[in-house]
């Protein structure tokens, strides 16, 4: 298995990238073009101690002196926010909370925001009504907008009793998209993948992760597609084909972790990222306090096989009943991401540990 370090962050902590500077550019030339790169911001300055943000697609032509004038490419110098003022707003904040540019749009409290290399925006929204579906992060529609709120696609992933877009999405370097879905199981279902009885109400929502290939202003086609329920493992009923020792699979999913659980939303995924160099894919599963990794380099029939199991989880081995309380490491984590290439610590997950399983909040 491969060993990948782990960053944690307590619940005091913020996520952010120490000194996320890409680039430096000495210039002598009065006049430079500015290619906007995503998450990426150019300054200007006389001097290397004070800076000017220039946050324009236009060309920048400045009034220093060319033997005065430095420029620099730095990354994640600003913050975007969603929910800004209204809870349809998203906003480009700088360093000082003020901010820089905020767009509009009709799909409020969205899990995630992305800006993307053509200065467009990539977000997830909640629709009106996802009955049964409901709770936090609930979503249903996916909406991009161009740099004056005008709509470019918008595309629902919604269907009552069948599936439900929510928290995070993921934009892939092919212009596809990851998201994040529930899937919809009746009690029968549910009691027929091994779930103890005691421990549904109703029903039970499962997720799947779902790649999008957007199509014209308002369709998509699903080109890729994993569901948990395709590897799951249990104890409780020795008749079916999912019996086994916990233990002997930690590639696979208890359908009945946590004991005593009867939320539909058993799962719960917070998170998604996607490692285009290793072609796999990053989840955090907040429910039973694990990042997994899975394989995306599968077709959607091979990701419903062994290939598509588990290959990587850690932060609480209780989940596959090799430890204890007492070697859980993540508490309820949230936005499981690796860190970008040129970086520090580049390749190394970077996540938020709420830490709900300490006895004390740190």
């Amino acid at each position: 298995m491969k060993y990948i370090n782990i960053i944690l962050l307590c619940a005091s902590t913020q996520i952010a990238y120490p000194n996320r500077l890409d680039l430096t550019l000495l210039q002598t030339h009065p006049t430079l073009q500015l290619n906007w790169h995503s998450n990426a911001v150019l300054q200007t300055s006389s001097n290397l101690h004070h800076w000017t943000d220039l946050r324009t697609s236009a060309p920048f032509t400045s009034d220093l002196t060319p033997q005065h004038q430095f420029f620099r490419l730095r990354l994640s110098d600003f913050l975007l926010i969603n929910n800004h003022q209204d809870a349809a707003d998203v906003a480009l904040l700088d360093t000082q909370g003020q901010p820089i540019h905020t767009w509009t749009n009709t799909h409020d409290f969205g899990g995630a925001v992305y800006l993307l290399n053509d200065r467009s925006l990539l977000k997830p929204g909640r629709i009106r009504n996802t009955q049964p579906f409901a709770g936090g992060g609930t979503g249903g529609n996916l909406t991009q907008l161009d740099w004056n709120s005008q709509t470019l696609w918008s595309y629902t992933y919604y269907s009552p009793s069948n599936h439900c877009a929510h928290h995070d999405i993921e934009p892939l370097p092919n212009g596809n998209i990851l998201l994040i879905a529930w899937e919809y199981l009746s009690t029968s279902q549910a009691i027929n993948l091994g779930r103890d009885p005691q421990n549904i109400h109703q029903s039970l929502w499962p997720e799947t992760i779902v790649e999008l290939q957007p199509l014209g202003t308002n369709n998509a086609l699903i080109v890729w597609q994993w569901r948990a329920r395709d590897h799951l493992i249990q104890d409780f009923n020795p008749s079916l084909p999912n019996y086994g020792v916990i233990s002997n699979h930690p590639h696979r999913i208890n359908i009945n972790y946590p004991p005593d659980s009867s939320t539909a939303d058993w799962l719960h995924f917070n998170s998604i990222d996607y490692h285009a160099e290793l072609d796999q894919i990053l989840i955090s599963c907040p429910t039973f306090n694990e990042i997994w990794i899975i394989d995306h380099n599968t077709t959607t029939t091979e990701a419903a096989g062994p290939a598509g199991d588990l290959l990587y989880r850690w932060g609480n081995p209780a989940a596959y009943d090799q430890g204890t309380f007492t070697d859980q490491q993540l508490g309820y984590q949230h936005d499981a991401q690796w860190i970008p290439t040129n970086h520090p610590g580049a390749g190394h997950i970077l996540l938020f540990n709420n830490g709900r399983h300490r006895e004390t909040d740190q």
